[in-house]
């Protein structure tokens, strides 16, 4: 399983792990992170030196920081569920150049060309397919998208191979309009929504993005999209 969300300030209250954010910050209370390299006292943006050595210092008082992050943050315990905090290490960037897609524009022609022009060239053809299986293992909303294994439904599918770590998260309840629970109040602490904890144990469920009143929420109703505006369906 993957799950990707992204809310906006004034809606992280919907992420269901957001009650780890104040005990993670908690424990920063007091830390200061150097703005210097350990042998200096002045930040390299204040040096006099060429762009090249103050680019590569300043990866070296972002990597520092991440490692002071991890001493605080990895290993901690929070009711009952230990942290396991990755710091990825800023680089040069000649290897993020080297594993970056490069069929952006490939991408966005697929989905602005007709299905004719799709279906007489290759490339567009293999796009589409491709887009085709994600969709098949896809939760789509609001701020949210997620990829589950067996999604599909289909035992022969390729999906079926791949290991499983998330296995708790896995067994969070679903149906045939969600991979995971839909965002859901919670009744013993108004104002304040469901963990993955309480998900996992709740009778009943919310309709998907059924409290995101600030957009239009119209689902399509042959996959797990839940749609932001009458465009967006269009466009999609």
């Amino acid at each position: 399983m993957l799950v990707s969300i992204c809310f906006p300030p004034g809606l992280s209250r919907y992420n269901p792990i957001e009650h780890l954010w104040s005990p993670c910050s908690k424990w920063l209370a007091g830390v200061s992170i150097p703005a210097c390299l350990p042998d200096e006292t002045v930040p390299p943006t204040l040096q006099s030196i060429d762009a090249e050595q103050r680019a590569e210092k300043e990866r070296a008082v972002f990597n520092n920081a991440l490692d002071r992050l991890n001493m605080y943050w990895n290993g901690k315990v929070h009711d009952n569920f230990r942290v396991s905090s990755i710091g990825i290490q800023g680089t040069d960037g000649s290897h993020d150049r080297q594993l970056k897609h490069t069929d952006f524009e490939e991408v966005r022609e697929m989905f602005k060309a007709p299905m004719k022009s799709i279906k007489s060239d290759k490339q567009k053809c293999k796009l589409l397919e491709e887009w085709r299986y994600y969709v098949k293992h896809m939760d789509r909303r609001w701020g949210l998208v997620c990829f589950r294994k067996g999604a599909c439904g289909d035992m022969s599918c390729d999906c079926t191979t791949v290991e499983m770590s998330a296995k708790n998260v896995m067994k969070l309840p679903n149906s045939d309009r969600w991979l995971i629970p839909p965002i859901t109040p919670d009744p013993e602490n108004p104002g304040h929504c469901m963990t993955f904890r309480q998900l996992s144990k709740a009778l009943a469920f919310s309709s998907p993005d059924q409290h995101m009143k600030s957009v239009m929420n119209v689902s399509c109703g042959k996959c797990r999209f839940v749609f932001t505006s009458e465009s967006d369906q269009k466009s999609t």
